[in-house]
């Protein structure tokens, strides 16, 4: 229920937010004229835009792509994480090792799912493993971040664990 609040409070205070630039747009047009207000509204929209480079997620369990059989490849998923207004998912590509004929990991990667108003999700470790009836465990830690208006207010931290079920795309 707190996501909801969150996800409704984030919506909320950015329909204030360009209520209150569409009355200050008018005001400065009133005052200050109509290139006033049209360098006004550039400088909103030109705002500082800059996008954080991601760190690469540390993957280990995997297995090299090397000796994987022909057409083995699988994509599994899983919801590892759920609320009332996002997901969080994890897909993990496996396949056949042709030496071994065990199934192993190739890659994971988690995302998250839904509603993305107020959060932002930044994992660091996966670990993931192939046990021996074809499931695989997994482990995700990663940061949820709470934000308000884009600026993150609260950091949490995450740890998922758990079995992914075998259903191929």
């Amino acid at each position: 229920m707190l996501h909801l609040f969150w996800t409704l409070l984030n919506i909320g205070l950015i329909i204030f937010f360009l209520v209150i630039c569409f009355r200050a747009t008018k005001l400065i047009r009133e005052k200050m004229g109509l290139f006033a207000a049209v360098v006004f509204v550039v400088g909103l929209f030109s705002g500082n835009s800059t996008r954080k480079e991601s760190k690469p997620t540390r993957t280990i369990g995997l297995a090299p792509k090397i000796n994987i059989r022909p057409a083995s490849h699988r994509i599994r998923y899983s919801t590892i994480d759920k609320n009332w207004v996002n997901r969080i998912e994890l897909t993990v590509e496996t396949g056949t090792d042709s030496t071994s004929g065990k199934t192993v990991a190739l890659s994971a990667t988690p995302h998250l799912m839904g509603s993305i108003t107020g959060y932002g999700w930044e994992p660091h470790l996966v670990s993931v493993e192939a046990t021996k009836d074809r499931k695989i465990t997994y482990g995700v830690s990663g940061t949820m971040h709470w934000k308000l208006l884009g600026v993150t207010v609260y950091d949490e931290v995450k740890h998922l664990t758990g079995t992914l079920e075998a259903n191929p795309l």
